[in-house]
C-alpha cells in the first residue's frame, strides 16, 4: 500500500540522517587534534592543522661520540616536518608544539665477511675481514603543547637500523657509515612525523 511505501522511505531517511549525526559525532568528539591545512594529513604528505600553527625542533641530544649526528637527525627532522606538516618553524619559545628527541643508544656491528688468503714462503692462510656492518640507533622522542605542557605523544624506544660496505680505504668507510646514519636519520623523521599525524 501506500502509504506503508511511505512508512518506509521516511524510515531509510531518518535512518541515514542518523548515521551522518554519529559520524560527525565521531568525528567531532577525537579531542586535541590538527586539523587539515590544504589538504587531508595524509602520511603522503599535506598540511597537518590549523590548531597549530607552529613548531619547534630544538637540536637533538646524544649520548654517542660520532661527530655531527645530532646535527644530521635534526636536519633530517626540521626538513621533514617543514615538508609535510604545513607548521611553521620557529623558535621554541614562540611555538605551538615542541619537538624533542634524543639518540639514547648506537651500536654497531660486522654483518658480512670476506676471506683474503695470503702465502708466505711455504705456509698459506686465510684470514676473515668484515665487508658490511650494520648500524643500529634507538631514539626516545616526545611532542609537547608548549602552553600547556601536555605530552601528546612519547615513544622511548624508537629504533632504526641501517648497513654499509667496508673496505680498505678508511676515507670510504667514514663516508659510507656518515650515509648510513644519514639515512637511518631521514626514516626516524619519517616515523615521527608519521606517529603525529597518528594523533590527529
Amino acid at each position: 500500500m501506500w502509504w506503508s511505501r511511505a512508512l518506509v522511505t521516511r524510515l531509510q531517511n531518518t535512518t541515514r540522517v542518523l548515521t551522518w549525526i554519529v559520524f560527525l559525532a565521531v568525528l567531532l568528539g577525537c579531542g586535541y587534534r590538527f586539523s587539515p591545512i590544504g589538504g587531508s594529513a595524509s602520511p603522503e604528505g599535506g598540511g597537518i592543522g590549523r590548531q597549530f600553527h607552529t613548531i619547534a625542533i630544538p637540536m637533538l641530544k646524544s649520548s654517542t661520540t660520532f661527530p655531527g649526528l645530532e646535527a644530521d637527525f635534526t636536519t633530517a627532522f626540521r626538513e621533514e616536518f617543514i615538508s609535510r606538516s604545513g607548521l611553521e618553524l620557529v623558535p621554541e619559545k614562540d611555538a605551538d608544539v615542541v619537538l624533542e628527541a634524543r639518540i639514547t643508544r648506537i651500536t654497531a656491528a660486522p654483518s658480512a665477511y670476506s676471506v683474503e688468503e695470503f702465502t708466505l714462503g711455504n705456509l698459506k692462510a686465510e684470514y676473515e675481514t668484515t665487508s658490511r656492518r650494520t648500524l643500529k640507533v634507538r631514539l626516545w622522542a616526545r611532542l609537547i603543547h608548549r602552553g600547556s605542557g601536555r605530552v601528546i605523544w612519547e615513544e622511548a624506544r624508537m629504533e632504526e637500523r641501517g648497513t654499509y660496505q667496508v673496505g680498505s680505504d678508511p676515507l670510504l668507510n667514514l663516508h659510507n657509515e656518515r650515509q648510513a646514519y644519514l639515512d637511518i636519520g631521514r626514516r626516524l623523521a619519517r616515523r615521527v612525523f608519521l606517529k603525529t599525524v597518528e594523533r590527529f
